[in-house]
């Protein structure tokens, strides 16, 4: 009988070996590895706009890692096409194939209300005040004007899609409530209306949380603080997916503010 070249040499065949990889150890490193950054930048330096910085730059990289190669994660302000502005949000989650970035300003970065699929505000701590912050900065972005415009495709007729609620969340290093996730929360989640509603959000020394779609408060859901980094970043993604696609910006809507009549006759200056 012919043997295999592992059994000759007296050997396991190594195909015959499953290899696993450890998700939950390395969420854990993970998280473990953000905490330490940013405890070691505290050591560094006090100055609450450098460490601000720093932190949006970690998140920032971090969202990178777990997202679709679809999603682009920047901070910016979030414009419509009646003119419109909202408050300038920490980090954006938006289109990164099919939507145009508007301008870019002394390296700040406008984008078309369109393109948004969530936004997420970087704090030091979660807490009652910090929860009140980002919900406005969610209401600022939700509040814009969205166009949608028709997209013709084989063999359907083309019709423009309704506009997709925007995702929004908080992330900090951790929580500033002796109960961390528990009821404090809860309160402070308890009072947000439609438009300044927190989705989701995390806290690297607590956990995550989740209100799933269409739940209360009262439907909270939390992790243990081990996998919190994990939780979030699955249900994040999980979430964005559930969204689909971004309706298709109106450029005549955007670009009809630049056309201008010639006096008498009517055509485009």
């Amino acid at each position: 009988m012919r043997r295999s070249l592992p059994e000759l040499e007296g050997g396991t065949d190594p195909m015959t070996e499953s290899a696993l990889f450890d998700l939950n150890e390395a969420f854990k490193a993970t998280t473990a590895t953000m905490l330490a950054r940013f405890r070691g930048d505290r050591q560094v330096t006090r100055h609450s706009t450098t460490l601000g910085n720093g932190a949006e730059h970690e998140w920032k990289e971090t969202l990178e890692q777990f997202l679709p190669r679809r999603f682009a994660v920047n901070p910016a302000f979030i414009v419509d096409s009646q003119g419109n502005e909202s408050q300038q949000i920490d980090l954006v989650i938006h289109d990164r194939h099919f939507s145009p970035m508007f301008w870019t300003i002394d390296r700040t970065l406008f984008l078309p209300a369109e393109c948004v699929y969530a936004v997420l505000e970087v704090k030091p701590e979660l807490n009652k005040g910090y929860i009140e912050y980002a919900a406005n900065k969610a209401a600022s972005v939700r509040q814009l004007h969205r166009t949608s415009a028709p997209i013709q495709q084989l063999a359907q007729s083309a019709r423009p899609a309704e506009p997709k609620r925007i995702l929004a969340g908080i992330v900090a290093a951790r929580s500033g409530w002796n109960q961390t996730l528990g009821g404090p929360l809860m309160e402070a989640l308890k009072g947000l209306d439609e438009e300044h509603r927190l989705d989701l959000g995390c806290a690297l020394d607590a956990g995550m949380f989740e209100l799933p779609e269409g739940a209360d408060a009262y439907g909270l859901e939390r992790s243990d603080v081990e996998v919190g980094l994990a939780m979030f970043a699955m249900r994040f993604v999980a979430r964005l997916n559930a969204i689909g696609t971004v309706s298709a910006l109106d450029y005549d809507v955007y670009t009809s503010a630049l056309i201008h009549p010639v006096a008498g006759e009517g055509t485009i200056a």
